[in-house]
């Protein structure tokens, strides 16, 4: 298709005569020309990057499964693709301005009576997910003996660590002894120092309050015995899922008048602590004069740094 677009007739001949030996004839141009234009594509943003290096990778499969020649002409540079995958992140991010209006908003809903104990949840839960920035699925599979604390020697005190639970090694957990070593527990399996700070008294709200009593009336051999995101529908205990509670969440969020639709996908590697904690801390202050909007909040009261 890329040699009919440029209207060669030789080329086209070749290939029909040779087959893919032609890719090799006069000094690869044919082959050249193909990878040329797969690079063009991609660096007009016309095609993925990704999707570039791919069809190149493929071509050169074919190449060697044939016993042709493999040439490195015109490549798709992964610097270049990394460096346009980053970029496209950085768009698809909140801006602080949407970070500030969710936050706000969180907490003025978390400060209505009327909320129910599953939109409490969700709330306090997207708070956790909009300081740290952690993956949803993990975090609604967060399990009671999952916040721990343990003994830093360095420290010389007792620190919390966060296990955010890893679908690998049969399922199976090792946080079931008091005391663990580097070889028994994978480093990216927790979380700890100012990430865990940040959640760390949603966390235990969440667990040894709101969720608790829950847990108190269920079954040793229930399967949600454990589970701190669980929430009751007449009589039946549920688990919270992704699904539901990114609808639950933007439900709230949208009946109180918050134009920012709630997607953990686009905040920020690290989450947006700094931020809430000026909303948080400004809140207080607007609390005092009364319930207006976000846009009267963020003008009046909100000191952006």
């Amino acid at each position: 298709v890329m040699i009919e677009k440029e209207d060669n007739e030789k080329e086209v001949e070749q290939l029909a005569i040779c087959g893919l030996a032609a890719l090799n004839k006069n000094n690869n141009e044919i082959l050249k020309k193909i990878r040329k234009t797969i690079r063009d594509l991609a660096s007009a943003g016309k095609i993925e990057m990704s999707s570039a290096q791919g069809m190149q990778t493929s071509i050169d499969w074919m190449l060697m499964h044939k016993k042709l020649t493999v040439i490195d002409a015109y490549p798709i540079s992964k610097k270049r693709r990394d460096k346009h995958k980053k970029e496209d992140n950085q768009k698809n991010a909140y801006s602080v301005e949407q970070v500030q209006e969710l936050a706000f908003y969180i907490d003025l809903c978390l400060k209505i009576s009327v909320m129910t104990p599953l939109q409490t949840l969700c709330l306090i839960l997207a708070r956790v997910l909009l300081k740290t920035g952690w993956n949803v699925t993990p975090v609604m599979e967060l399990e009671t003996d999952d916040l721990m604390q343990m003994d830093s020697p360095v420290a010389g005190a007792t620190t919390y660590v966060v296990r955010l639970f890893k679908r690998r090694a049969s399922y199976t957990t090792q946080f079931h002894k008091f005391e663990l070593d580097g070889q028994e527990v994978g480093l990216d399996e927790i979380v700890t120092g100012m990430t865990v700070a940040n959640a760390l008294k949603d966390l235990l709200y969440l667990r040894d309050s709101l969720t608790a009593g829950i847990r108190g009336e269920l079954d040793s051999a229930h399967p949600f015995k454990k589970r701190i995101a669980i929430y009751e529908v007449n009589g039946d205990v549920r688990c919270l899922t992704a699904e539901n509670f990114s609808s639950n969440v933007n439900y709230i969020l949208q009946s109180v008048g918050c134009s920012v639709r709630f997607t953990q996908r686009r905040i920020r590697k690290g989450g947006m602590n700094y931020v809430y904690r000026q909303v948080e801390k400004d809140f207080r202050k607007y609390k005092i004069v009364g319930n207006h909007t976000f846009s009267v909040f963020y003008e009046n009261y909100l000191e952006v740094d």
